[in-house]
């Protein structure tokens, strides 16, 4: 770095944001492998097995208006996207919520599971193994503060735009005390920055 420039930005772990995104490119490369489809599977199942049970057995959990959910998932057409909106009150929000509603043969299918998005000094900045298994189960890395206009908003789009499903808390953290904060405008960029306006529910 020269005198006067400024230095390249960095995450709190010290990792740039273009390093991290090379890693998940990676992650995204391997998807095309059956190898690699059958280990998300696995993993995304084993997951899910262990929410239902935790929601289901040693807890009650009743979901309102599930057929509206269902008919989302199933039913919209295959270059139309998905983006689920809810309130963020603990670490287990994403995946315990989603593995309950979402049908089971549905979650069978690793890709027809939710992509998640995850602050990336929470999710990728705390050893590769962690950041490969966070790619793997299909989070992306989203920069706290960074505004709309920054390049993992961009990855998020892209997904959106080829008909996947996106799930975002839109008050960008967990609530102390159980109240609604106040929205972000992320799912607003989401919705106007994809060529096909994605089904939303909230």
């Amino acid at each position: 770095i020269t005198a006067g420039e400024e230095p390249p930005a960095t995450s709190l772990m010290g990792q740039r944001p273009a390093e991290i995104r090379e890693r998940i490119r990676r992650i995204w490369f391997k998807e095309k492998t059956v190898l690699f489809d059958t280990a998300r599977t696995l993993l995304v199942v084993a997951c899910a097995l262990v929410c239902r049970l935790a929601s289901q057995v040693f807890n009650s959990t009743e979901v309102h208006n599930i057929e509206v959910f269902n008919r989302s998932l199933t039913d919209r057409p295959a270059h139309i996207g998905l983006v689920t909106v809810s309130n963020h009150a603990s670490g287990v929000d994403d995946p315990a919520l989603l593995a309950v509603m979402a049908p089971f043969t549905f979650v069978m299918d690793s890709r027809k599971v939710r992509w998640a998005m995850c602050a990336e000094d929470r999710c990728f900045n705390k050893g590769q193994l962690l950041a490969d298994v966070f790619s793997t189960m299909k989070v992306l890395p989203v920069r706290r503060g960074a505004g709309l206009h920054h390049q993992f908003m961009d990855d998020v789009v892209r997904k959106l735009d080829g008909g996947d499903w996106i799930h975002i808390f839109p008050v960008g953290t967990r609530s102390a005390d159980r109240r609604l904060l106040s929205m972000k405008p992320g799912v607003a960029k989401l919705i106007c920055g994809v060529r096909h306006a994605p089904v939303v529910l909230s």
